[in-house]
């Protein structure tokens, strides 16, 4: 008991220290966290690189907000709970992304009997993000917006200042690129 005493005393003072500015706490603070938040993020990815990923920027979002940490929960429940929100986002993005491949793939006019077109199928995905990347600025913000963020028209327009009718108009002229970026 006197053990977890001072390891909850010297987490806390590490805290405190980090809170004020002090770099090289913060630094013993990820060091102390980093191995339990990748195999925190492990435990839901399945996937080594995507684990390192989320529980790297666990640690930047912990940086970022480590001032509005209060310390009403032990800052392991803290990281876990940034950790569990970085994984729901990338399941919504995921999802999203499905959702957009899954709608240019209706309406292009490909079809599945050719065996090379079967193997770009599987291909689809990557080729998705590498179209979206093409695409014009503003384009692409509607399209990340929209089916990334899972926004709503209305909500697009407003983040971007525009009318609802100008989204729409967007969306409808990047998906047309995304087609023709994507044909075979």
């Amino acid at each position: 008991m006197e053990k977890e005493q001072k390891s909850f005393l010297e987490e806390k003072t590490l805290i405190e220290r980090a809170q004020q500015g002090d770099s090289q706490a913060f630094e013993t603070l990820v060091r102390l966290y980093m191995r339990w938040a990748y195999q925190f993020a492990f435990q839901f990815s399945q996937q080594h690189a995507l684990a390192d990923e989320i529980s790297q920027e666990a640690f930047v979002i912990l940086y970022q907000n480590l001032r509005r940490f209060r310390g009403q929960a032990s800052l392991k429940t803290y990281l876990g709970r940034i950790i569990i929100n970085l994984w729901h986002r990338f399941l919504r993005q995921k999802t999203q992304q499905q959702k957009l491949l899954t709608m240019v793939e209706k309406t292009s006019q490909t079809t599945l009997e050719n065996p090379e077109m079967a193997l770009q199928k599987l291909n689809r995905k990557e080729q998705l993000w590498q179209a979206v990347e093409k695409l014009p600025a503003g384009q692409k913000q509607v399209i990340v917006l929209r089916y990334f963020q899972e926004k709503k028209v209305k909500e697009v327009a407003e983040i971007l200042g525009c009318r609802e009718g100008t989204v729409k108009a967007q969306i409808f002229t990047a998906v047309a690129r995304l087609k023709r970026y994507l044909r075979p």
